[in-house]
This record gives structure tokens, C-alpha cells and sequence, in this order.
């Protein structure tokens, strides 16, 4: 016998009992876990938040890995543009070295910010940057007005690289803002976890060329490192490392 009856439904009333077993209930306790997982997800730190405050993190971390492969593409067509062959004015060689310090969605400005948004870097007026040149991510390099960078420069710009106005960096320079971490248990290949500290060069400085800079390093207003020196801590204002030349 039917239980509907003359267009009034007469079934059971409903009792306030849920059968965790039925596929609706299933449904929703998934839809509840994802929830779950999302939120922790969003509020959990990244691989970059950390290595830009220079933390323990992870290089291959597949965002950050995203993020140097972004960087690597922009540098190619930076690099190639100023070949002279390549008949790009010097307008659009400028505006392809911005596109690897200014990545698309930056947030611009001055020092690097963590946020939803990429950080981005900043490039003064009359600085020149030769080609080739190389960087891992470019958002966290901040060059002042008239600095020169020579040709084969390396920027290992994982934590912030500041160079102050009218200073000069030689060719094959290395500046080092990260390395693997020295303890061996975090050392461990393709799954190390590297630490970094931002490297700060001051107005008016001179690098000369094949130096090699470490994380953390500051170098004070018109210091001055001769060529091929490895530099592993600050030198004060006006400071020398290494040999002067003979003429100065």
C-alpha cells in the first residue's frame, strides 16, 4: 500500500538521527576534511616565507622551484636582447631586465615583503647591469642609482641583496645571500635545508672582479675589496680588503 495518499505525504517523521554510513553523510565529512586541510594549508608558512626572513627552508620546495624556473626564463630574454646582434634598443633591454626584478603581480617597493602578491625588486636611475648575467629569483635584488654591474655576475638573491648608489661590482662577482646549512644532518644533498642572510653593499663601493661575498656580509659606505678577495664578514666604512693597487 502506497503511504502517499490524496497528495499528502505521510511518511515517517524524521527522528534527528543521521546514518554515518549513507553516501550523503560520507560526502559531507569529506567536504568537512578538505575544508580542514585548506585552512591549515593557507595558514601554514611557506618555503619562501622562510627563506626571505631568513629561516631553514627547503630550495626544491616545488613553489620556489617554480619561482627560479619564472626567473630563469626572464633572464634568458634579458640576456639575449643585449646581444648586439639582437637589434633591441636599449629601452627594451631595460625593460626585460625589469621583467626579472619585477616579476608580473609583484607588489613594488622596497625591501622584499612577504604577502599573497610576489615581492619585487627595484632598479635606480643610470645603473647599468652587462650581460650575461644570473640570479635565482631577482625579486629580492634592489640596485640603486648609477651602480655598475659587469658582465658574468652571479646573484644568489634568496634572502634581500641591497647595493647602494654609485658603487661598482666587477666582473665575476658572486654574491652569496644563502648556502646549504654547515650542520651536517641538514646537509643532505637535493634535501638539504639552506639558511640565508641578506647582504647589504652601501653607497659608493667598489668590488673588484672574481670576488665572492658571503650571506650577511655588510660593506659600510665606500669600502673598497680588491679583486678575487672572498669576503666572509662587514667592513666598516671606507675599509680595505686586500691589496691596493700599485697607482693608488
Amino acid at each position: 500500500m502506497s503511504i502517499f495518499q490524496s497528495g499528502i505525504d505521510q511518511r515517517p517523521a524524521h527522528t534527528g538521527t543521521v546514518d554515518m554510513n549513507s553516501p550523503q553523510a560520507q560526502a559531507r565529512m569529506a567536504l568537512s576534511i578538505e575544508h580542514q586541510l585548506s585552512n591549515r594549508t593557507v595558514s601554514e608558512e611557506s618555503e619562501k616565507d622562510k627563506m626571505i626572513r631568513g629561516e631553514l627552508y627547503r630550495p626544491f620546495d616545488i613553489h620556489l622551484v617554480e619561482e627560479r624556473e619564472r626567473c630563469k626564463a626572464a633572464i634568458w630574454r634579458f640576456n639575449n636582447a643585449c646581444n648586439p646582434v639582437s637589434g633591441l634598443s636599449a629601452k627594451e633591454q631595460n625593460r626585460l631586465l625589469k621583467e626579472v626584478l619585477i616579476p608580473p603581480g609583484s607588489v613594488v617597493g622596497s625591501p622584499s615583503s612577504v604577502g599573497p602578491l610576489r615581492p619585487a625588486g627595484s632598479i635606480g636611475q643610470g645603473a647599468v647591469v652587462e650581460s650575461p648575467f644570473q640570479c635565482h629569483y631577482g625579486f629580492n635584488i634592489h640596485i640603486g642609482e648609477d651602480v655598475m654591474i659587469s658582465e658574468n655576475c652571479l646573484f644568489v638573491d634568496d634572502c634581500p641583496i641591497t647595493i647602494g648608489a654609485h658603487t661598482w661590482i666587477g666582473p665575476r662577482v658572486t654574491i652569496l645571500s644563502s648556502m646549504a646549512h654547515a650542520n651536517m644532518q641538514e646537509r643532505k644533498g637535493s634535501q638539504s635545508r639552506y639558511q640565508g642572510r641578506p647582504v647589504t653593499i652601501e653607497e659608493d663601493c667598489y668590488v673588484g672582479a672574481g670576488c665572492t661575498i658571503y650571506p650577511g656580509v655588510r660593506l659600510r659606505r665606500g669600502a673598497y675589496v680588491a679583486p678575487g678577495e672572498v669576503v666572509k664578514s662587514d667592513i666598516v666604512a671606507y675599509g680595505f680588503q686586500g691589496l691596493k693597487p700599485s697607482y693608488m
